[in-house]
C-alpha cells in the first residue's frame, strides 16, 4: 500500500485533534497502546468506529481489536502527518454533539450500549456534581425516588451539594417525592419548588442539571418506569445548554411561576411580598402565584389578618394583582 491510502485517516485524525500537528502527537500514544489509545482523547462512539474503519482499510491495524498496529504503516502515517502539517492550513475542530440516550424495556435493553443508557447518564450527572443540582419532573414514584436517593445522599451529605427540586401537581405519589426531598434536607440543603403557572399550564419538562454546566434533558420522568421500562429518549446537555436551562428556572422563580413548597404537605408556600389591603397599611405576605382571569390576573397570597409575618400555615386568599406592591 502507498501513502495515498493513509490520507483519509490522516485527515480524520486531524479533524478530531484540531490539526495535523496534534494528530501527530496522538500517533505516539497509538504506537504504545494501539488504536484504542484514542479513547483518552475523547474519541468514542461513532467517531471511534470511523477511525477503526479507516485504520483497517489503510493497513494500519494488525489485530481486529485495535490493540496492535503495524509499526511500518504507523511510521508512514507519521511522515504523512508531518508533511501535511506544513503544507495544509489548520483544520477547524468539528463540533462534537453528544449522542442521544435511551431507556428500553428489559427484553431489548441490549440494543443500547451502556454509553447510550439514559439512567446511567442521570446517575453520572448527579454523581459528578460538586455545588448544586436542579432536578425537575411532573411525575414521581416510590422506586424512582429510592434510586435517586441513593445517588443524592453522598452528593448532599459528603460534597455539600444543594438540591432544588421542581415539580407540578404531586398527584398520587406526593409522599414519595416529599420523603425524598425531606431526606436530602436532613442531610444538607434541599428545597422543593411547585409550578404555579395556572391551569391549564403544566410543568412537563424532565431534567437534571449539575453545577449549571452539564445535564440530562429528555422525555423520561425520573421514575422506575422512565428510567428502566418505557421507551424514552434523552440528551446530554452541554455547558451552554445547562446554564441556559438553570437560568430559566431562576427567572421562573423570580416571576413566581415556581414557588417554594412545604415539605410536609407539598403545597406552595410562596415568596416574601408586600400586600396592600384597602384602608390598611402595607403588610408582609407570601406570594404563591397568579391566576389569569378575564380582566387580568389575581394573586394567590398567604397573610395574617393582624398584619404579622405569615408562614406556611397562614390562611390564603386570592386578591387583585394590584394589591401586591413593591
Amino acid at each position: 500500500m502507498s501513502l495515498r491510502e493513509l490520507v483519509p485517516l490522516a485527515d480524520l485524525l486531524a479533524q478530531l485533534a484540531g490539526g495535523y500537528e496534534e494528530a501527530l502527537r496522538w500517533t505516539h500514544s497509538i504506537r504504545s497502546h494501539g488504536i484504542n489509545a484514542l479513547r483518552n482523547y475523547g474519541v468514542a462512539d461513532d467517531y471511534a468506529v470511523m477511525v477503526r474503519r479507516h485504520a483497517a482499510q489503510c493497513g494500519l491495524l494488525c489485530l481486529d481489536d485495535g490493540s496492535e498496529v503495524s509499526a511500518t504503516r504507523l511510521s508512514e502515517l507519521q511522515v504523512l502527518l508531518d508533511a501535511l502539517s506544513a503544507a495544509r492550513p489548520p483544520i477547524e475542530t468539528p463540533v462534537v454533539k453528544p449522542p442521544l440516550v435511551f431507556t428500553l424495556p428489559a427484553d431489548v435493553a441490549k440494543l443500547v450500549p451502556p454509553s447510550r443508557r439514559l439512567d446511567l447518564l442521570v446517575e453520572d450527572v448527579i454523581a459528578c456534581s460538586s455545588q448544586e443540582l436542579h432536578i425537575g419532573g411532573p411525575f414521581w414514584n416510590e422506586t424512582g425516588c429510592a434510586l435517586l436517593g441513593e445517588i443524592l445522599a453522598p452528593a448532599v451529605e459528603l460534597r455539600g451539594v444543594s438540591v432544588s427540586f421542581y415539580t407540578s401537581g404531586l398527584g398520587d405519589n406526593r409522599r414519595s417525592l416529599l420523603d425524598l426531598v425531606k431526606r436530602c434536607a436532613e442531610l444538607g440543603d434541599a428545597r422543593l419548588f411547585r409550578w404555579t403557572g395556572g391551569r391549564p399550564s403544566l410543568m412537563h419538562a424532565k431534567f437534571v442539571i449539575s453545577d449549571r454546566s452539564r445535564g440530562y434533558f429528555g422525555s423520561a420522568n425520573l421514575t422506575s418506569l422512565g428510567l428502566a421500562t418505557h421507551f424514552e429518549i434523552g440528551l446530554e446537555l452541554d455547558a451552554n445548554q445547562a446554564a441556559a436551562l438553570t437560568s430559566l428556572c431562576d427567572a421562573l422563580r423570580s416571576a413566581c411561576h415556581f414557588v417554594p413548597a412545604s415539605l410536609d404537605s407539598g403545597e406552595p408556600i410562596g415568596i416574601p411580598a408586600t400586600l396592600k389591603l384597602p384602608g390598611r397599611p402595607p403588610q408582609p405576605a407570601l406570594l404563591a402565584g397568579y391566576r389569569s382571569i378575564s380582566t387580568g390576573r389575581v394573586a394567590r397570597v398567604r397573610y395574617m389578618p393582624d398584619g404579622s409575618v405569615p408562614n406556611e400555615s397562614s390562611p390564603s386568599a386570592e386578591v387583585p394583582e394590584s394589591w401586591i406592591v413593591g
